[in-house]
């Protein structure tokens, strides 16, 4: 699975190409004399053991993708990412557009306008990937709550189909979009997942492949779908260099022995030993006391007691 990550787009594009095809063999088959599509459909069936499949593949990929946060370690700059951003933003202005023109409802006019400001947002974002520079979070924030609005949209424009094969695929797609943008989101404000931003960014990229052909707005998800597998976190990080260790104590060559420290001339005083740090004195004779006189003294008393 960790040497299946490295290509994980190509999978998932690959099996969402099958997906479509399924989607599109429902399609050409036609309904039945009621206007429904068989229920049992052969390629409806395969395309949710399709979905479970690719649902638990990606799960297991992405266990083995690390979970480092840093932004610039898993959103470098990068061309085709800024481009992708460009694309996804071009149907979201337009789809805006289309929604404020023919709004029933406050809601649908709600909902086109934060669509206009999140593809102007995503061209914003497309600037800030191609310097490899951190986007703001409003540059997420808009197409986040655009397809948040665009799910009650969907929601009661569905409302009246009489069989989950024709828009529980779309909804569950836009659904997905909404989390797998949301953790781009997160990225943009220190708080990224890995693991979560590679799974829903996959599996979202996948639906949306599936969804394309089978919905009114399909345009939207096929551009959604290229902008999130050239906006995924990288699938390896790059390696981190160790620093080498500083040495503590200076290595010491054989042919430099070491010298003694040079002791100021004021100080040598107190290192020399007692008989050279205090000089020998001699004892000098008493100028008062003469020794002549003394012995002559001392004669002088001997005579007086002998006489």
């Amino acid at each position: 699975m960790k040497k299946l990550l490295q290509n994980a787009d190509l999978l998932v594009l690959a099996s969402g190409s099958v997906a479509m095809l399924l989607q599109l063999w429902i399609r050409w088959d036609g309904t039945d004399q009621r206007g429904l599509y068989p229920a049992a459909h052969p390629g409806w069936i395969l395309s949710w053991i399709l979905t479970a499949a690719m649902a638990a593949v990606i799960w297991l990929m992405i266990r083995h993708a690390g979970t480092h946060r840093g932004y610039r370690s898993n959103f470098p700059a990068s061309l085709p990412a800024a481009i992708g951003c460009v694309i996804a933003a071009i149907p979201m202005v337009l789809t805006g557009f289309r929604l404020v023109q023919n709004s029933a409802m406050l809601l649908d006019t709600l909902s086109g306008l934060v669509a206009v400001l999140g593809g102007i947002a995503f061209l914003v974002a497309a600037y800030c990937r191609y310097r490899g520079k951190r986007p703001s979070s409003l540059c997420y924030l808009f197409p986040c709550a655009f397809l948040g609005l665009y799910v009650f949209y969907l929601g009661r424009v569905s409302g009246g189909e009489p069989e989950p094969i024709r828009y529980l695929f779309p909804f569950l797609t836009t659904l997905s979009l909404i989390p797998a943008i949301y953790q781009l989101w997160g990225f943009s404000v220190a708080a990224g997942d890995r693991r979560k931003c590679l799974f829903w960014g996959l599996f979202s990229a996948y639906l949306c492949i599936l969804s394309a052909p089978v919905s009114e707005n399909g345009v939207l998800y096929m551009a959604m779908a290229l902008f999130l597998l050239t906006n995924l976190c990288v699938f390896k990080l790059p390696v981190r260099r160790v620093r080498p260790t500083l040495q503590l104590e200076p290595e010491v060559s054989e042919e430099e022995p070491l010298s003694a420290p040079e002791i100021p001339p004021t100080m040598a005083e107190d290192f020399l030993p007692v008989s050279e740090s205090v000089p020998e004195t001699t004892a000098e004779p008493d100028p008062e006391l003469d020794p002549d006189a003394i012995i002559a003294q001392i004669l002088q008393e001997i005579d007086s007691n002998i006489q």
